[in-house]
């Protein structure tokens, strides 16, 4: 068993290495301030995954925090976090106890089978919906304003927009260690080569982020299969017919998202 929210932990320590090379010792320069850096609890479970410099701010900031400030702070955000804690305990929470009660029933039907995938998902969207709105108000709270990291993702038109809108720290982060990086290294190798590796740069960094991505969520087939049907249905949406229906008819592109 692992620390709860060790995986966010990693990525900021990874993010700050790589892109800033003062952070690791501004970090363990003061005891106290890797301390809040690692115990702040607002995000440790689904994020967001911040930068260093959301971090210098909020310690600013609190060294000013006063009573009166936080008071009113709660009178405006409370409404907020009880929305967010409300959709988690009312929604989420009895959609999560019933994918798991049908699931283990015995029964052999695309329509049943599509009815339990279609909850999942709406359990996962509003726990990670509620999550991320509970993470935003308590920090605001305190003063620390952490970046959007849910944007109705269920309304986007198409695949690639979906993973602009979901997790979208986490996406950025992959983006930033993984998927830039091993596209530039491709574009300078193999963009003046054959048009299959002109393709291969462009989209082989972008499998390669799904694929890590699917490890990181889980150690086993099963993930590293979610990291390629994403890339797939993220390269089918990149095709030019794709982007073409979701320009004219994007509700079409939707449902089919």
């Amino acid at each position: 068993y692992l620390p709860i929210g060790i995986s966010f932990l990693i990525f900021q320590f990874l993010l700050i290495l790589f892109f800033d090379k003062t952070g690791i010792t501004y970090l363990i320069s003061d005891f106290r301030k890797i301390s809040v850096f690692l115990l702040f609890f607002c995000q440790g479970v689904a994020g967001p995954i911040i930068n260093l410099q959301i971090f210098k701010n909020f310690l600013r900031r609190v060294s000013n925090l006063s009573i009166f400030r936080v008071k009113k702070r709660i009178i405006i955000i409370l409404p907020v976090f009880l929305i967010a804690i409300s959709k988690k305990l009312l929604l989420a929470d009895p959609l999560f106890d019933l994918y798991f009660l049908m699931y283990e029933e015995d029964i052999s039907s695309f329509i049943y089978f599509y009815l339990i995938s279609l909850i999942f998902l709406m359990a996962l969207y509003f726990d990670f919906s509620a999550y991320s709105e509970m993470a935003w108000s308590i920090a605001l709270i305190l003063g620390m304003k952490l970046p959007i990291n849910f944007a109705s993702p269920l309304r986007a038109i198409n695949y690639v927009e979906l993973w602009k809108r979901w997790h979208i720290t986490l996406t950025q982060s992959f983006g930033r260690l993984i998927t830039i990086p091993s596209q530039t290294y491709a574009m300078r190798n193999f963009s003046n080569k054959t048009n299959i590796m002109r393709n291969f740069s462009m989209f082989f960094p972008v499998f390669l982020g799904f694929l890590v991505s699917g490890i990181w969520h889980g150690w086993g087939i099963s993930f590293v299969l979610w990291g390629f049907l994403n890339f797939l249905f993220w390269w089918l949406f990149s095709l030019v017919f794709m982007k073409r229906l979701s320009n004219k008819l994007p509700y079409v592109s939707w449902f089919l998202t």
